[in-house]
């Protein structure tokens, strides 16, 4: 794995727990070749894949969270597919900077690890690309975005594999699952990072 900028990543020990002061740095450092990365040395196709499968059973009026939404490269992919009203957060105020000219209703710099000061039933929908992966953000926050979640809305998010049995992300989505909060509609491994031959999981499901 060789980038512009995937030498700040590569500086984390996927093996040991991260802090948010750690992960923040290294995202501000990496903010300027993120997308560059991306596209030409990992091959990341969950920004439009997730938007895709969000579209299908959003309407365009919604009101959308991009949860880790990093240089805004799913807002991208919402404004052209006609999403007029979406919100972003993540942890670096550096990628939010680079996200501010991609269509976001409002941007906000809160650690996605901790309980979000924002209102019960906020959002139509929530859509995630690339924020539970190694060493991020714990399999909490999945709880916590239901909470901002309308009954009725949708959560359309990513599980990169290498964590989603070693960190229980299995288990929360089964344990999410029979305390009834939500009803999963899609749950199924595909293509993410095509150039390093990484998979991950994609979830869809209707908050009830």
């Amino acid at each position: 794995m060789t980038g512009k900028g995937l030498h700040h990543y590569q500086k984390l020990d996927v093996n040991k727990p991260k802090n948010d002061d750690a992960l923040r740095v290294v995202y501000d450092e990496w903010a300027t070749k993120y997308d560059d990365d991306n596209d030409a040395t990992l091959g990341t196709i969950s920004q439009p894949k997730t938007v895709e499968i969000l579209t299908a059973v959003t309407d365009k009026d919604a009101k959308i969270l991009d949860a880790g939404c990093g240089t805004g490269l799913v807002g991208a992919e919402l404004a052209k597919r006609g999403f007029k009203t979406y919100d972003g957060v993540d942890l670096s105020p550096e990628m939010l900077r680079h996200a501010k000219n991609r269509g976001y209703a409002n941007l906000f710099q809160y650690s996605l690890n901790d309980p979000l000061p924002i209102p019960d039933d906020a959002y139509d929908a929530i859509v995630s690309a690339g924020l539970f992966t190694h060493g991020h953000v714990k399999t909490h926050a999945i709880r916590e975005l239901i909470r901002i979640t309308k009954s009725g809305g949708y959560l359309c998010f990513t599980i990169n594999e290498g964590v989603y049995h070693s960190q229980g992300f299995d288990k929360e989505i089964q344990s999410i699952t029979n305390d009834g909060l939500w009803d999963i509609k899609k749950l199924e491994k595909d293509a993410y990072m095509t150039k390093e031959q990484v998979q991950a999981y994609y979830c869809l499901a209707r908050v009830l």
